[in-house]
């Protein structure tokens, strides 16, 4: 299989994404909440620049979350039997999920909190 051709390499990434929904609950609560952020950006309105910080939060979240699960997945296949470094590895890739997801939803929450709160006041 090459990688060469283009449109292998994005059935490839699209079969990673699918096996990340499939098989990760978090995966899907994700996609639940960057539907809801997404929506609610787009019927509140917000501009341009706003649009470019909830895109990068969310891309952000992503990344990390397939990274997180790849790094899960190969250390599985090194070894199933409790190992140091492997578990420091998982502790770690789990907590750069738990970091984005916070600083992301901060950042979007400052975002679209203040359009809100127009909103329901108008």
């Amino acid at each position: 299989m090459s990688h060469r051709d283009p449109l292998q390499a994005v059935r490839i990434a699209l079969a990673g994404l699918v096996y990340l929904l499939r098989s990760e609950s978090s995966a899907r609560m994700n996609l639940l909440a960057t539907s809801i952020v997404v929506l609610l950006g787009l019927f509140l309105r917000i501009s341009l620049n706003e649009w470019r910080w909830i895109l990068l939060c969310i891309a952000l979240i992503w990344v990390a979350e397939a990274f997180n699960t790849a790094i899960e997945r190969l250390g599985d296949a090194v070894t199933l039997e409790q190992d140091p470094n492997v578990g420091h590895a998982k502790d770690l890739s789990a907590a750069a999920v738990s970091l984005a997801l916070v600083f992301g939803g901060l950042i979007c929450l400052s975002i679209l909190g203040p359009h809100l709160v127009s909103w329901l006041s108008s």
